[in-house]
């Protein structure tokens, strides 16, 4: 049939068909879906895991740099409300170490408050300053309670951390922020968003933390089931377990309270 049509007619069909299949295949062909941006992926984080209720039993070991190793205790009692998070994190004594007790308060949009009590002042004392350190761990409070606000994230590719997919996301500190690091790298894992390893530098560009989680499901709910920080300013590695852990333990609001955290203090002395 072709042979009976003149070569211009010809031409013009076989250019139609030709375009018609180019656009039947790029119609049939999924569109690659964009990837997050780094402030999405640390929101992502933050809204699972925030604010919430829990009491865990942490068995928390450190080797110095002598080479020597001493193991703690530590009791974590959660409550969320209204947004805000209460928490007591209550230290017990160790050889040759006092229990130590420590309530912070994480309000949206508000200052960290974190209280203690010093039973030989009798007085409670406020630590306003997150890069305040803890004198067993080496670890700052910021650390502790994660200071993700104090950073502005973007993305700068993707890492395979082992078996682990893992989107890499840089925080640089804010120009109104403090810290003692001036720069995190955060490896999230693609599938849920969850921290797999940070890397905290100093304002030289020094690596001075690692921290990695290993993260499990237990009971429908990701649990940080096992933390490692290799310390480089003290060169000291510390191991956190989670023991046992309840995440409906209906702790009362007033046991957030600094009476009773100079009850739990006072208690630890006998």
């Amino acid at each position: 049939m072709l042979n009976t049509l003149p070569r211009c007619v010809v031409v013009l069909l076989l250019v139609a068909v030709g375009q018609a299949c180019q656009r039947e295949q790029t119609a049939s062909t999924p569109e690659t879906p964009p990837l997050p941006t780094g402030e999405q992926i640390v929101q992502q984080y933050l809204n699972r895991d925030r604010c919430r209720d829990a009491k865990t039993k942490i068995k928390a070991r450190v080797k110095e740099a002598d080479g020597t190793e001493r193991e703690f205790i530590i009791m974590n009692y959660q409550k969320c409300v209204d947004d805000t998070q209460y928490t007591i994190r209550q230290q017990l004594a160790s050889k040759g170490d006092p229990a130590r007790v420590l309530l912070t308060i994480q309000a949206p949009g508000q200052p960290i408050q974190s209280v203690t009590y010093l039973p030989g002042m009798a007085k409670f004392v406020e630590v306003q300053d997150l890069r305040q350190e803890d004198s067993q761990f080496g670890m700052t409070l910021q650390e502790s309670v994660g200071g993700y606000d104090l950073y502005e994230y973007r993305l700068i590719g993707m890492e395979q951390i082992g078996p682990l997919q893992t989107y890499k996301v840089e925080g640089q500190l804010k120009p109104d922020a403090t810290s003692r690091f001036y720069k995190m790298v955060i490896y999230f894992r693609q599938d849920n968003y969850l921290p797999a390893r940070i890397e905290l530098y100093n304002a030289e560009n020094q690596l001075v933390r690692l921290r990695s989680t290993l993260w499990m499901q237990q009971n429908g709910r990701w649990r940080d089931v096992r933390t490692e920080v290799d310390n480089r300013k003290y060169q000291k590695r510390i191991v956190f377990e989670t023991m046992e852990a309840d995440d409906n333990p209906n702790i009362p609001l007033s046991f957030f309270t600094r009476e009773n955290l100079k009850k739990l203090v006072e208690a630890s002395l006998y």
